[in-house]
């Protein structure tokens, strides 16, 4: 019974050896286990995924033109809270009311290996936009993303999106990398909560 005994412990001090041993050398392992993709994600987009529909006025319409007078932006979650999708689109007047075009579909996932949240976009015509998103130094979500066009055309973007405090509206700063490598701000939208009457 004494040998039985000794060899339970034996194998239970070499079990504890080994498995420490793989808690070290695994950087998943429970001591440094990453995000699930819904916590990240939710730290990312919560606030734009609960605010519903963000609208924002079309800067370059003129009336009597066949432009959108406005651009929203929907988010939602998807099966199981796993990923983010979106959609960007154009808000047209006509005598029938409201019409809408949409010009991108968004994707976002997290991917807990690499510790990383990524936006991928498809326009209406075939280009392209893949990238990251993270939280910068001041605590505002950023997407940087390249954009590739149907026609060979390619371009580096950034998009820093400002929640004012009310959670009722967000400016969104968008960059754009010149020739130098440097960013330059192409522009800035203020996108409001959308309430549909």
């Amino acid at each position: 019974m004494r040998y039985s005994n000794r060899y339970l412990y034996l194998v239970v001090a070499i079990f504890a050896v080994f498995s420490a041993g793989q808690v070290a050398a695994n950087p998943n392992s429970a001591a440094e286990k990453p995000e699930t993709p819904t916590v990240a994600l939710e730290k990312l987009l919560g606030e734009v995924i609960r605010g519903g529909e963000w609208r924002t006025p079309n800067p370059d319409y003129k009336p009597g033109e066949n432009a959108p007078t406005h651009y929203s932006t929907r988010y939602s979650w998807g099966p199981y809270k796993q990923h983010v999708t979106g959609e960007l689109v154009g808000i047209f007047k006509t005598d029938e009311g409201e019409k809408e075009i949409r010009f991108w579909t968004l994707y976002a996932f997290y991917n807990p290996v690499i510790r990383k949240a990524e936006a991928y976009q498809i326009g209406w015509n075939g280009s392209i936009a893949t990238g990251s998103m993270y939280r910068n130094a001041d605590g505002n979500l950023q997407i940087e993303q390249t954009f590739f066009g149907v026609d060979g055309s390619e371009k580096d973007m950034k998009h820093e999106e400002k929640m004012d405090k009310s959670g009722d509206w967000f400016m969104s700063d968008v960059f754009e990398k010149n020739a130098a490598g440097n960013w330059v701000e192409a522009r800035d939208w203020i996108w409001t909560k959308h309430s549909k009457r």
